[in-house]
């Protein structure tokens, strides 16, 4: 659909809790007061960008609570109450971080033809909502030539950077959407970068062959391992006792909601997940350490094991 034909400029549609902290920070953001008072002060303003943009575009967002079943979702500014099919009227998808940086939601508005709004708030909260990653980002913001190499070469390459929107934080995101002047235009360009994404991808499944001289396989792997010494030994045995000296040691864990999957929280609880809290003194190292080579078929040459 053309922009003109969508009825909502940006949506989203999530569950947030305490290990998933871009979405909180998105929520308080949305639902926070301005310096006048205003409640939904962010909500407000992305209104405001919408009509701005085109009189007929509202802004939806449906928050669905972790567990909740969709019609109890708490929604603003929008026209569409119960209506579960939001990004599908949409130009731009907030796409937040979650469990992990990416939930699936940049590809699914990708394939809907809708505008993802990438999350690189890691940049302004202290690399928490990364979950573990450097710059996950990276690979949509500067393309996939700086990873690849030879990308550029295949005739399926789409653009170096994706058509998409991308903001550091929340707080910026009316400011973000607003210098997308040409709607039509950015739609389109989403499209073509679907379609060249998808074509490149099945090229590098249908291209693929597997090595024909496997003899360099035939002999398996092989793994060294070094034990622990009586000094490491020592460590590990000081530890674990130190640790269940303490008489709460089963709650001896600090939350830490910038670990990917984290299910460990003092704030909320995860029964069927409270293995996860425990500390790492709980399951010592067996080894020191270990290197493993595959084993080399007899019948190569000298020169090709050295290679």
């Amino acid at each position: 659909k053309s922009a003109n034909k969508r009825k909502i400029l940006v949506s989203a549609s999530f569950s947030y809790f305490f290990r998933k902290p871009s979405r909180i920070n998105l929520m308080h953001y949305l639902s926070g007061t301005d310096d006048k008072g205003n409640l939904n002060a962010g909500a407000l303003a992305l209104q405001q960008v919408a009509n701005t943009m085109n009189e007929r575009t509202v802004s939806f967002f449906a928050q669905v609570v972790s567990g909740a079943a969709p019609e109890d979702a708490f929604q603003f500014g929008t026209m569409y109450p119960e209506d579960n099919t939001a990004a599908l009227k949409s130009i731009f998808v907030i796409c937040p971080a979650g469990d992990l940086w990416t939930s699936g939601r940049i590809i699914e508005a990708m394939l809907l033809r809708n505008i993802p709004v990438v999350d690189e708030t890691y940049v302004t909260d202290g690399g928490r909502s990364a979950k573990g990653c450097r710059d996950p980002a990276k690979l949509f913001r500067d393309g996939f030539e700086q990873l690849i190499p030879g990308y550029a070469t295949t005739s399926t390459a789409p653009a170096p950077a994706a058509p998409f929107a991308f903001v550091q934080a929340w707080e910026d995101l009316p400011n973000v959407l607003s210098q997308f002047d040409d709607l039509d235009a950015q739609l389109d360009k989403v499209s073509d970068y679907a379609n060249q994404l998808g074509a490149y991808l099945r090229t590098i499944v249908l291209d693929y062959q597997p090595a024909t001289d496997d003899s360099y396989l035939q002999g398996g792997t092989q793994c060294t391992e070094t034990p622990l010494d009586e000094y490491e030994l020592a460590e590990i045995f000081e530890k674990a006792q130190a640790y269940y000296a303490n008489p709460d040691w089963f709650d001896s864990f600090v939350d830490s909601p910038s670990i990917p999957t984290n299910a460990c929280t003092k704030e909320e609880s995860y029964v069927s997940s409270g293995a996860l809290c425990f500390s790492a003194d709980c399951a010592p190292r067996l080894i020191s350490d270990f290197t493993c080579s595959p084993i080399l078929s007899s019948s190569m040459s000298e020169e090709e094991k050295k290679n």
